[in-house]
């Protein structure tokens, strides 16, 4: 079965799937290559750039810990998947000067994933988390979340408003989302085609909070959602 993700970025805001824990990271950014600059890596191509900023005399060493992650990010006690070998950096990450007459920081660190020395290639979709370590790999600086999605496909959202006759006022004024999506079909004879009986559910994160997807499923009982055209 599969699930389509929805990145509907319809105003900037920041990620707050990402987190700083340490005064050390002055601050932590992840940027995808796709409209939006959703956190997406696509395994076809399509990096995303995990970005951070020191304010130290000079530049330190910092290691990157990657993790799939179940639906619910918990960290998936698999071995072949989650092989710290092969899921940890090995090598100092890249990064530059802060340009003349910034004072916030000293330096700025840019690693791009996958594509970085030791993190190639994503092997499966899915979410996914990260980590940003000290060289010794003894303290835990940052973390953050991104997806790993088989491909990109175009789909188109509206937004009505509505009032609910069953509410007063003001809550009774509710927005109605509408989005339509289409599998790809790339011809039978490709294994790696989505067939449109096979989605199953739909999940919609708005403004990159991915910690809240609201989903839409097929065989849900809310009534607030509903799926028409299923199998087109």
């Amino acid at each position: 079965m599969k699930s389509v993700l929805l990145a509907c970025t319809v105003l900037v805001s920041s990620c707050f799937s990402q987190e700083i824990l340490s005064d050390r990271i002055k601050s932590l950014r992840v940027a995808g290559s796709l409209s939006g600059r959703f956190p997406v890596v696509l395994l076809a191509g399509s990096p995303m750039t995990i970005s951070f900023d020191i304010d130290e005399p000079s530049p330190a060493d910092f290691r990157l810990k990657f993790y799939q992650c179940d639906k619910d990010w918990n960290v998936m006690d698999n071995s072949f998947l989650n092989d710290e070998l092969r899921n940890t950096t090995k090598f100092p990450l890249p990064n530059e000067p802060a340009p003349a007459g910034v004072q916030h920081y000293r330096f700025s660190y840019h690693v791009r994933v996958p594509g970085f020395p030791g993190i190639e290639q994503s092997l499966y979709s899915g979410n996914y988390r990260f980590e940003l370590w000290d060289k010794d790999i003894t303290v835990l600086l940052a973390r953050g979340k991104f997806f790993v999605a088989e491909r990109h496909s175009d789909s188109d959202l509206k937004v009505y408003n509505r009032y609910l006759p069953s509410e007063v006022a003001p809550q009774n004024q509710v927005n109605k989302i509408v989005v339509r999506y289409t599998p790809p079909d790339n011809g039978i004879a490709n294994p790696d085609r989505i067939i449109a009986n096979f989605v199953r559910t739909v999940a919609i994160y708005k403004n990159r909070e991915v910690e809240f997807p609201y989903i839409i499923d097929v065989d849900d009982r809310n009534p607030n959602t509903f799926v028409e055209g299923f199998g087109t």
